[in-house]
């Protein structure tokens, strides 16, 4: 690289360290944050929850972010996994509504884990098994979409 060779001058206007919005605004990068994949309706309504749990929303949806590299390698993480910190871990990153994942009813768990696996590799999963007789492998394709309404239902 030319050393005489003058870098381009960036020039942020109007941001203070208080003021948030235009801060955001004023980063380039803005643009590449996680955004949400999809919202979600809690099958508690997010009722049940102690007090700082969750952040409530106003119109009872939720959003969900896809999982990142550091959440992948958390579920393979024997330890983790064991205590449950590595769940724990995960709705905690995709899930930032959710303060307080230890204290969350267990009638939200599969929405949120669905959701969470929606979010990252899309509403279809395949099943393959085996049948027992035959030996024969089978494929089958489970709308998850489909499961996570019907969750939201009870």
């Amino acid at each position: 690289m030319d050393e005489n060779k003058e870098l381009p001058r960036v020039e942020i206007k109007g941001s203070a360290p208080d003021n948030t919005a235009a801060a955001a605004t004023a980063n380039p990068l803005a643009a590449y944050y996680r955004q949400p994949k999809i919202y979600v309706k809690l099958p508690s309504g997010g009722k049940f929850y102690p007090s700082g749990a969750l952040d409530a929303s106003e119109d009872g949806t939720y959003a969900v972010y896809s999982m990142t590299a550091k959440d992948e390698l958390m579920f393979k993480t024997p330890d983790a996994l064991l205590s449950g910190q590595s769940t724990v871990s995960v709705i905690n990153s995709c899930m930032p509504s959710i303060k307080d994942p230890w204290n969350l009813p267990t009638i939200d768990l599969d929405a949120i884990l669905v959701a969470i696996r929606i979010a990252t590799y899309g509403d279809k999963m395949d099943i393959d098994t085996n049948c027992p007789n035959c030996k024969e492998e089978q494929r089958y394709e489970f709308n998850l979409a489909q499961y996570l309404e019907d969750l939201a239902r009870f």
